[in-house]
């Protein structure tokens, strides 16, 4: 049973290194090129607020580990709410509803984060009108590359669910879907919520949110109701606390 934790390890090993590069080159270029080009791509300073975070969150990856085969152990043993298996047809239309979210998130949270950074910019004065188009092309590059890996990582994600086991199992502390483990018990984390969605699948959503933070966006987790299934999913709601 594969944890979720590894893709998100690697596109943060991948970040931190984009960020390393990026500070590395302009401060070369800076230094030995004779141009001033810290005036004319000021915004590469961002990698460096981002690289100190990223640095932060893989050590917090790092340290969750151990929840995270704690947890795989007891599934693998048994101590399970319940465990449903899925038709081909049934899974697969399951993964392409869901990737399809998954896309449109990635895009909408991406055009977020240009416009703010563009706005903020505007009216910091940090960079001036004719500077506009430079502007963009650097921030519309700069979070598309880093959205890029994060959005490759969850297509491997989504292409490997096709050739994992179709089948979900529910435990009090964690989740395994397709084979790939997620925990509600790991540092600083929490099971904010679990609901159920209708739609064009019948989704058993978990929500896992930051503990103590109150507005923070939580990772979803969207289990697809197996027909003739919806009575389960009411008690797991029960079991879970949040019928």
């Amino acid at each position: 049973m594969k944890s979720a934790l590894n893709p998100v390890i690697r596109s943060g090993w991948i970040v931190l290194i984009l960020c390393l590069c990026a500070f590395i080159t302009i401060y070369f270029l800076e230094k030995y090129s004779g141009d001033h080009w810290l005036e004319r791509f000021w915004w590469f300073i961002l990698s460096v607020p981002i690289f100190i975070f990223d640095a932060v969150f893989l050590m917090t990856m790092y340290s969750s580990r151990d929840t995270y085969e704690k947890g795989k152990a007891n599934l693998q043993a048994g101590n399970y709410l319940i465990k449903w298996t899925y038709q081909q047809p049934e899974w697969e239309h399951f993964l392409n509803i869901d990737w399809k979210r998954t896309k449109k998130r990635f895009v909408i949270v991406s055009l977020v984060i240009i416009i703010l950074f563009m706005i903020i910019a505007f009216a910091t004065e940090a960079i001036q009108i004719n500077q506009f188009w430079h502007a963009l092309f650097g921030a519309t590059g700069f979070v598309g590359i880093i959205m890029y890996f994060f959005m490759y990582y969850s297509y491997i994600s989504y292409r490997r669910n096709f050739l994992g086991p179709r089948e979900v199992i529910i435990g009090k502390t964690g989740i395994s879907l397709g084979g790939v483990y997620t925990a509600w018990d790991t540092v600083g984390a929490e099971l904010s919520d679990v609901r159920i969605i209708g739609g064009e699948c019948l989704i058993l959503q978990f929500l896992i949110g930051t503990r103590g933070k109150v507005g923070s966006q939580p990772i979803q987790i969207n289990v697809p109701i197996p027909a003739g299934k919806e009575h389960e999913a009411e008690e797991i709601l029960h079991i879970l606390g949040y019928s």
